[in-house]
């Protein structure tokens, strides 16, 4: 059932990238055009363009590094859960009676939290 769910949320992760892909190239060619249209000088068009990279590279390396601390607390928690349910036994309570919930992911190992490593 697991696998079937990873396989189900990937093609739904394809079908957004090639909607975003599409949508990309469309914004490219409105940028184009509307560069173009306005007769500016070739290097302020360059300039511009490279700032606009400059901006969205800046944006996308803090998404990644945002995606990142999700995974570490994401495991962090994960973890902790783990170490308590494994601990309760021996304090005579039921680990079920608790009901610790962890967060589902993909993405995270069984190492410890500390050593999820980062994505560049």
């Amino acid at each position: 059932i697991r696998r079937k769910a990873e396989l189900s949320k990937n093609a739904v992760l394809e079908q957004k990238l090639e909607v975003l892909a599409a949508q990309f190239g469309l914004n490219q060619t409105q940028l184009t055009e509307a560069l173009a249209a306005a007769n500016l000088d070739p290097a302020v068009v360059g300039n511009v363009t490279r700032k606009l990279e400059e901006v969205l590279g800046n944006k996308t390396r803090q998404i990644k590094d945002l995606q990142y601390q999700v995974h570490q607390c994401t495991k962090a928690y994960n973890d902790t859960i783990n170490v308590y349910e494994n601990k309760l036994p021996a304090l005579g309570i039921d680990p079920e009676e608790i009901g610790f919930e962890p967060l589902q992911t993909t993405t995270t190992s069984n190492m410890p939290a500390r050593l999820v490593t980062k994505i560049t």
